[in-house]
């Protein structure tokens, strides 16, 4: 089992630093919200990925873009 929490705005460093993580794997996950990151006592864990795209990093600017900007506003709603 996997022990952790919805993220806060204090989790936001590690949150973009996950995501980046997630990206140069070439998985844009597509749906994020607080209830799709986990964060445990190693890192933060994306979990809830039926949108996800797996992709060439190189050909999805706008999964990241639109990742990021999830990330942003699923982190302000505190």
């Amino acid at each position: 089992m996997i022990v952790g929490h919805v993220p806060s705005t204090d989790d936001t460093l590690a949150c973009q630093r996950g995501l980046e993580r997630l990206h140069r794997e070439g998985v844009f996950h597509g749906d994020i919200n607080k209830y799709s990151i986990l964060i445990t006592s190693e890192e933060p864990k994306f979990i809830d990925l039926e949108h996800a795209i797996v992709s060439d990093a190189d050909n999805c600017n706008t999964g990241k873009g639109k990742d990021f900007e999830d990330l942003k506003l699923a982190l302000s709603r505190w």
